[in-house]
């Protein structure tokens, strides 16, 4: 039978449900969300198909009535890296970073190696020694015992 969507329809599901794009009927929709929460809480992408009669048990009540196949793909964020050490590693760790559009932060206890003229596209720069960073932000390294 027909359905209310296009073959090829695209939408993209965020994990609060916000949708962008349609693949088409309300009561789909509303499936397909629930669908794309799950799977980005499973990490997983998987396929389903959506009964669309009004008339069989399950269906969803589309006046259109037939079936359609809905394709999932679960697409993470992009990493966050912190790069530890502004010297010349870390100054090409972080071209990487950039050649791959994924976002870092640059750590490191000497003030010149983690300034914004070092490290210009750097979200943020800390200054401090890594044992100190990371008791203050993670709360690591307490007893000593790592």
């Amino acid at each position: 039978g027909s359905v209310p969507g296009k073959l090829g329809a695209k939408m993209i599901v965020l994990a609060d449900g916000t949708s962008f794009g349609t693949v088409g009927g309300a009561g789909l929709e509303e499936k397909v969300k629930a669908l794309g929460r799950q799977c980005i809480a499973d990490r997983a992408g998987r396929t389903v198909r959506f009964d669309l009669a009004c008339f069989r048990p399950g269906g969803l009540d589309s006046l259109c009535g037939g079936s359609v196949e809905i394709f999932v793909e679960y697409a993470g964020a992009r990493p966050h890296m912190l790069v530890c050490g502004g010297g010349h590693v870390g100054l090409e760790v972080a071209r990487l970073c950039d050649q791959l559009e994924y976002a870092y932060s640059v750590l490191d206890d000497r003030p010149q190696y983690a300034s914004a003229e070092r490290f210009p596209n750097a979200q943020r720069r800390f200054v401090a020694s890594p044992e100190d960073f990371f008791r203050r932000e993670c709360g690591v390294f307490q007893d000593g015992s790592g």
